[in-house]
C-alpha cells in the first residue's frame, strides 16, 4: 500500500514541482530564448561569447531539456503500465550501433584520463 503512494508521490513531485523550483530560482525560461539581434551580436564578439550570463543561461536551459526529456520517459512508462501497451525498442542498425557506442566510449576515455605530460619521463630526462 506505500509503495504506490510513494511512487505518485514522487511522480507529481518531479512532474511539478521541478519545474516549480526551476521558475522560482531562475525565472521564466522563455524569458531566457535571445533575441534573433542577440544571436547576431553573439556571434559577432568572439572575445565576449562564453560570459557567465551565456553558460548560466545555458545550463538552465540544459536543466530544463533533461527534466522534459525524463518527464516524457516517465509518462510514457505510465501510459504504458495503465494500458499494458508496449513501448517499442528503437534499436539501430549494426554500424551506427558501433560507431555511436565506439564514439561514447572514446569520450568516455578522453575525459577520464588525464594525464601529466609535463612529468620528466616525457622530456627525457631521469
Amino acid at each position: 500500500m506505500i509503495r504506490p503512494v510513494r511512487a505518485t508521490v514522487a511522480t507529481v513531485v518531479f512532474l511539478a514541482g521541478v519545474p516549480a523550483l526551476l521558475v522560482s530560482l531562475d525565472g521564466n525560461p522563455l524569458r531566457r530564448w535571445p533575441s534573433w539581434t542577440q544571436v547576431v551580436a553573439w556571434f559577432d564578439q568572439p572575445n565576449e561569447r562564453f560570459t557567465s550570463t551565456v553558460l548560466a543561461g545555458a545550463a538552465v536551459w540544459a536543466v530544463w531539456l533533461l527534466w522534459a526529456v525524463l518527464a516524457l520517459l516517465l509518462i510514457a512508462e505510465l501510459i504504458a503500465l495503465a494500458t499494458r501497451w508496449r513501448i517499442p525498442v528503437l534499436r539501430l542498425p549494426a554500424p551506427l550501433h558501433r560507431l555511436v557506442f565506439g564514439l561514447a566510449g572514446t569520450a568516455a576515455i578522453a575525459v577520464t584520463s588525464v594525464g601529466q605530460l609535463s612529468h620528466p619521463r616525457f622530456h627525457g630526462a631521469s
